[in-house]
Order: C-alpha cells, then sequence, then structure tokens
C-alpha cells in the first residue's frame, strides 16, 4: 500500500457502490503503511460489512502491512480480514481496535488470516443488548502475538502459529469453537476463558496449546496462566502438548473436570480444582510422552468412573484430593519417584496402582501414599514393582495393599487404624510394616524373606493370618502388643 490512490485495492464493504474515503472510512500513513478507521458500520439504515486486505499494488498484489484497524463510532463495525480469494488480509497487523463508541453498538470478526505477526490489541465489543464482541469465522495469525485479545466469545477458531506472550480473554464462552497456540506460551500470558461449551458435542478440542509439539512433547513449553472459570465441561478437551513449566498455571476456580484436560509432564500448578467428574479425565502426564509431573495438581474429589493420573510418565510432584476418591487415581507406566506424593484427604473407595501390572510398564514407591480417612473393601493400593517409600492409611483399611517385588530397608506400610483387608508383598520384605490397631479377617502374607519388622499395635482375630513363606531372618522381629 503506497498512498491513498491505492486504498480501494485494499477495502471494500457490503454496499451497491463503492465506499467513499472521508466519508465511510479514513485513511492514514506511516512510511507508506496503512492504517484504516471506519466511520460507518451498521447503523440501521445500511449494513457495512468490511473486509479489509493490503497489497503493494493493485498488479503483483503481494500482500503487505497493515498498522491499525480501527472503528470507534457510534456504529456496528463486522469486520474480515483478508484478500478476495481468501488469502492473508496482511502480512501483519498491530491493532485490531473495534470498539464502538455507544454501549448498544457491536463488532465481530467475521474471520481472515494474518500471514505474520500481530503486535497490538484485538478489541471487540458486545452490545448492551447482547450481540456481537465475537470471532464468527475461522481467524488465523500465522506468526507470534505480543498483544492482549479481549473478545466476548468464540464461535469458530482462533489459531495464532507462533508464540503466545499477550494476554487472551474470552469473557463469556469459546461456543463449540477453538482457541490454539502452535508454539510456547511464555510466562507474560493469561489466558482467561469464561467458559467452554461444545454446543451438546461429544469431546470438542476447544483448548490446544503448544500443538506443534504434537511428535516431540519437550520442544514448546505453556509458561503462562489459564484460567478456566467454568472448568471444563462433559463435551470439552483441554489439551495441553508441551511442558507445563514452572511458572505455569491452571485455575479451575474450584469447578468440576467432565471433560478431558491432557497434559505433558512439567513443574507447574493446577489449582482450585473441584470434582473430577464421573468420566472425566485428568492425565498430568499422558501417553506417550515419557515426561515427569513434578508439580502440584489439587481436586476436591475424584467419582466413579472419574481418574486423576499420569500415564506413560512419573511422577515426582503431588497429587491431592482434598475429599474422597471412588474412581481412579493411577501412576502408570512411571515410578512414584522421592519427593512425589499421591494424597487423599478423605475415603479410598477405588484403587491407587503405582504401575499398570505389566511387566514392560513396572512402577516403584519411592514417595508417599497417604490416605487419610479409610479405605473400602475391594480398595486396592498397588505397586507393580518396589515400595522404598511410604504407603500411610490413617484410618481404616478393609483393602488390600499390595507390593509386587520388595519392600526395601526404607520402606514402610503403616495402617494407623484397623486392618481388615490383606498387606501382600510378593518378594523381600526388608523394611517394616505396622498396624496401629486390630488386625481383624486380614492378613500379611510376605512371599519372599522377611527380613524387616512387623508390627501389630492391638490384637489379632481368630481368622487373622501372618503368613512368611520364605522363612523369617534373624534380625527380623513381629511385635503383637496385646
Amino acid at each position: 500500500m503506497q498512498n491513498a490512490r491505492s486504498h480501494k485495492t485494499f477495502l471494500e464493504a457490503a454496499l451497491a457502490a463503492a465506499p467513499v474515503a472521508g466519508t465511510d472510512f479514513d485513511f492514514s500513513f506511516v512510511s507508506g503503511v496503512p492504517s484504516v478507521d471506519f466511520t460507518n458500520g451498521d447503523n440501521g439504515t445500511t449494513t457495512y460489512e468490511w473486509r479489509v486486505w493490503a497489497w503493494n499494488n493493485s498488479t503483483s498484489q503481494t500482500p503487505q502491512a497493515i498498522t491499525d484497524i480501527t472503528g470507534v463510532g457510534a456504529e456496528d463495525y463486522v469486520v474480515k480480514v483478508a484478500q478476495p480469494d481468501g488469502d492473508a488480509g496482511a502480512t501483519s497487523v498491530a491493532t485490531i481496535d473495534l470498539d464502538p463508541s455507544n454501549a448498544s453498538n457491536y463488532s465481530r470478526l467475521t474471520g481472515g488470516r494474518i500471514s505474520g505477526d500481530h503486535t497490538g490489541e484485538i478489541f471487540l465489543q458486545k452490545s448492551s443488548g447482547g450481540t456481537g464482541g465475537d470471532i464468527t469465522g475461522t481467524f488465523e495469525i500465522g506468526g507470534d502475538v505480543s498483544g492482549n485479545i479481549d473478545v466476548d466469545l468464540i464461535s469458530a477458531a482462533l489459531t495464532i502459529e507462533g508464540d503466545l506472550s499477550g494476554d487472551v480473554t474470552v469473557r463469556t464462552k469459546i461456543l463449540d469453537g477453538k482457541l490454539a497456540v502452535g508454539k510456547d506460551v511464555t510466562s507474560a500470558s493469561v489466558i482467561d476463558i469464561g467458559g467452554l461449551d461444545g454446543d451438546g458435542k461429544a469431546l470438542v478440542q476447544m483448548l490446544r496449546f503448544n500443538y506443534d509439539a504434537v511428535t516431540d512433547p519437550f520442544l514448546y513449553e505453556f509458561a503462562g496462566d489459564l484460567i478456566l472459570r467454568d472448568g471444563v465441561p462433559l463435551d470439552a478437551i483441554v489439551d495441553i502438548h508441551g511442558v507445563l513449566a514452572s511458572t505455569a498455571s491452571i485455575d479451575l476456580k474450584g469447578e468440576d473436570v467432565g471433560g478431558w484436560l491432557p497434559l505433558q509432564g512439567g513443574s507447574g500448578t493446577i489449582l482450585n480444582g473441584g470434582a473430577i467428574l464421573g468420566n472425566g479425565l485428568v492425565w498430568v502426564v499422558s501417553t506417550p510422552s515419557g515426561a515427569t509431573f513434578s508439580g502440584t495438581a489439587t481436586f476436591t474429589r475424584v467419582d466413579a468412573f472419574g481418574a486423576l493420573r499420569t500415564e506413560g510418565g512419573s511422577l515426582g510432584g503431588t497429587l491431592h484430593v482434598t475429599g474422597d476418591v471412588d474412581g481412579s487415581f493411577f501412576q502408570g507406566g512411571g515410578d512414584l519417584l522421592a519427593g512425589g506424593q499421591m494424597i487423599v484427604d478423605g475415603n479410598l473407595g477405588s484403587a491407587v496402582w503405582v504401575g499398570t501390572g505389566d511387566d514392560d510398564f513396572k512402577g516403584n514407591i519411592a514417595g508417599e501414599v497417604w490416605i487419610k480417612g479409610n479405605v473400602s473393601a475391594g480398595a486396592d493400593i498397588f505397586a507393580d514393582g518396589d515400595l522404598s517409600g511410604l504407603v500411610r492409611v490413617d484410618g481404616n483399611n478393609s483393602g488390600k495393599v499390595w507390593i509386587k517385588e520388595d519392600v526395601t530397608s526404607t520402606g514402610d506400610v503403616h495402617i494407623y487404624g484397623d486392618m481388615g483387608g490383606d498387606v501382600d508383598v510378593d518378594q523381600v520384605m526388608d523394611g517394616s510394616i505396622t498396624i496401629d490397631g486390630r488386625l481383624g479377617r486380614g492378613r500379611v502374607l510376605i512371599e519372599g524373606l522377611c527380613d524387616g519388622d512387623i508390627t501389630i499395635g492391638e490384637s489379632t482375630a481368630s481368622v487373622s493370618l501372618i503368613h512368611l513363606l520364605a522363612g523369617l531372618d534373624d534380625n527380623s522381629v513381629i511385635t503383637i502388643n496385646n
């Protein structure tokens, strides 16, 4: 775009006659780069639906940069940034500020593409009557976004193919649409999503970050803050393909997860999680990354058929459920590392698994499994490998603690209440098993050599059994205090 005489090559409106500069819009130029300010929009009499693009000239039709696209009058502004054939409307744009001066007016993006970077603001206004403020057609930015994006609703796709270092605010919701970022989300970025609504469809991928890292989850990172004000509803997928950096957070604002939230490890934080509902899934590491999650994830409960898990990686951080777990609490395909914690403040009505039961995907407990309530009959605490850390139940355990390999010299199973279920160690027991309460109908079964200590704090029942299949080492002690 070289001068004002070539403006017809980059503006058209849905009018019978061509729009008139100085009447319908105004141009300005800085170093040959144009800006456009819309004077007229939909004023109730004439509908202006603007299409904007920039060429160097109408002969070569080479896309050029646009500085600002603005509309601030008492009009409704509907804009698309694209050439007539649908190609990118500009190589870069600084600002798209469609902010009508009257609250009763609205603005809307109906799609388009910027092939390069977007450095300034995108703002769309929703009218006081509830119209607009939305992106209704696919809008793509081929480069990085360093400015802030503030819209009311996305009902199509907003795709950023490069890095995101600005903020993105979706004030109401993403409605059967998508927000996607291809590369890094930096620590400067705050993504605030009012809600997600898949319009009743099953599992729509509505937020997708670091999608260029699909084949290499360590290529990019999510280092910003993601706020999900309505949680993750049952028809939504929030997918982070990169590493969750130490600066990153996902704030669920106390809302539930009914859909899917897969991560690829990292050291960030998931906070203020509500319930993980039936069929809701949270993977802090998802197959096949082989990553480690060393951050913290907190939820109020896990319902039956819901899951809080790693799969294909290890846990060096904390998974914390402040209520009951009746679904899957699972560390699969890797280890619960030293310093890692799986904590349930309430009761365990299902299972805590470390490992998969498959010899190729064993899992050792070097960290801590801590159940602060009771363990129900039929519930398991299971390690597919060694126990060198702690399994602790503060209440009564009517379920089973099963260690498929060794309990090492630092390994400890400690039941603070009564034991009505079993403690099984399939190989050597070189650590300690302590039951502060009564050993009832359960049994302690050591299939390898018992080279550690077994302590029963109270009594045993007539049906209780302590069974040492390979004998008791001369340094070991079995104590029954009553």
